[in-house]
């Protein structure tokens, strides 16, 4: 049962609140807490990736927050309204980028603004072009989805993500199937979008150094029950090269705060 909170402190520009949420699964007959007592706030416009092991709870924070889990303590908030369930309002890309076969490219696009249906047909396919441009892929609209590289694919659904114009951004480890430079240049054209939409993202990494290329915040889970660590401001000027010195040793420092070490680079 979701657990219903009459009401909320105000937090000014907050987007995104988590407060106290704890998640269980029943593993082996037993109620076993996957996330315990998570409180997180994401600014209106921040970018905040999410990094961890495997099995601390990142990918599960995600889908409470998606709306397609409910938390059995506490509560999420999306600016003033509680989280019951999912939202076009909360949009998710995941690591396949769940695209369908029989539709092309623009037509996957479009598919998400199927669900304004106030938008008339005309503008609905000048948003999706727009969008397919800002990715680089205007010129493959017709293009079907077999024909598509995986960074392509990736792309599609990134803009079929910003057409819908949700206000958070969802992103399960998007990147993680494709090659290192299929990777670096979408890092790069990520940020460059980001920098023009000022979309709330939240996202979810194995990578530290992904994290610390994309994010405002990076903020660190350990599990199980996962757990917040510790949380990174990364104030460094975009759009960031993955390969720059100054970036590695960020990363770097990340990684030994993971694993209870002490920071290696002072002063960064």
């Amino acid at each position: 049962m979701v657990a219903v909170v009459e009401s909320r402190a105000e937090v000014t520009g907050t987007e995104l609140s988590i407060r106290n949420v704890t998640k269980q699964f029943n593993i082996k007959g037993k109620s076993t807490p996957v996330i315990k007592d998570i409180s997180l706030e994401v600014r209106a416009g921040e970018f905040v990736c999410i990094v961890g092991p495997s099995g601390c709870g990142k990918s599960t924070l995600l889908n409470l927050v998606a709306g397609l889990e409910h938390p059995e303590e506490g509560a999420i908030w999306e600016a003033k309204e509680q989280i019951q369930g999912p939202s076009r309002d909360r949009l998710m890309m995941f690591q396949d980028a769940a695209l369908f076969p029989w539709l092309d490219v623009l037509g996957n696009v479009m598919f998400s603004l199927k669900l304004a249906p106030q938008i008339p047909k005309e503008k609905r396919i000048e948003l999706a072009v727009r969008y397919l441009r800002m990715v680089g892929l205007g010129r493959f609209r017709r293009s079907f989805v077999h024909e598509l590289s995986g960074g392509m694919k990736q792309r599609v659904a990134l803009a079929r993500a910003l057409a819908a114009d949700p206000s958070i951004l969802l992103m399960d480890e998007p990147f993680a199937a494709l090659d290192a430079m299929t990777r670096e240049q979408l890092y790069f054209d990520l940020q460059h979008i980001w920098m023009s939409q000022k979309k709330t993202v939240l996202l979810v990494t194995h990578n530290i150094r992904e994290a610390v290329c994309l994010g405002d915040r990076v903020v660190l889970m350990t599990g199980s029950p996962g757990i917040i660590k510790d949380q990174f401001e990364i104030d460094m000027p975009r759009p960031r090269d993955i390969n720059s010195v100054s970036l590695a040793q960020t990363a770097t420092n990340i990684t030994h705060a993971l694993k209870g070490a002490p920071a290696v680079f002072q002063g960064i």
